[in-house]
């Protein structure tokens, strides 16, 4: 017998990213946030490697993040970092009422790094939509910290590992379904017939 799962179904339709400078608090609570990442761990993983790791920030972490962005961001420009613009960077850090930073660490010579960069990828979406579940809210940016060797140094990452996003969590006084939405691909823009593909209608 089918089952359908239609508050699953609606919840993933309705889904919407809201920005990081308008998420309020409260943040998931320690409880919640546990089950949330419970969930976004169940991907697709083969070989079982896990790789991937969250790093969560609250805001005395993110404050300390934020400092390393201020610092980072000043040595990168030592011309032109002013105080404001390190201040900017602290508060980047800062936008929301949590940060989890969600960092692709491979294992190396078991599965190609392709497979392992999905199963990262798919733990990130899965983290979103877990927080969406929740009835939070959430955004995965990247910017400019993301691809930084010196932060990258700074967190401690090995030269493979990368940072596959900065997700921003919290709450939002409009729900996110009735948010006005970006325009989303029909399934017929994306979604190609074996024979069509091979004729070349790509």
């Amino acid at each position: 017998m089918k089952i359908i799962y239609k508050e699953m179904v609606e919840r993933m339709g309705n889904r919407r990213s809201v920005k990081a400078k308008e998420l309020q608090e409260p943040a998931p609570s320690p409880e919640e946030l546990t089950q949330i990442l419970t969930l976004a761990s169940r991907v697709p993983d083969h070989k079982k490697l896990v790789p991937f790791r969250f790093i969560l920030c609250d805001k005395a972490g993110q404050a300390a993040f934020g400092e390393l962005l201020a610092e980072q961001f000043a040595r990168n420009h030592p011309q032109e970092a002013k105080e404001k613009h390190k201040e900017a960077e602290r508060q980047r850090a800062l936008q929301a009422p949590l940060l989890i930073i969600l960092v692709y660490q491979p294992v190396l010579g078991k599965v190609p790094e392709w497979e392992q960069q999905l199963t990262c990828g798919a733990a990130g979406m899965n983290l979103l939509n877990a927080v969406h579940a929740f009835g939070y809210a959430g955004q995965w940016l990247t910017e400019w910290p993301a691809f930084d060797a010196g932060i990258h140094q700074s967190l401690g990452l090995r030269p493979e590992d990368k940072i596959a996003g900065l997700f921003y969590i919290g709450s939002s006084d409009t729900l996110a379904e009735f948010r006005e939405d970006r325009p989303r691909p029909e399934p017929d823009s994306v979604a190609i017939a074996w024979e069509a593909w091979q004729a070349g209608k790509r």
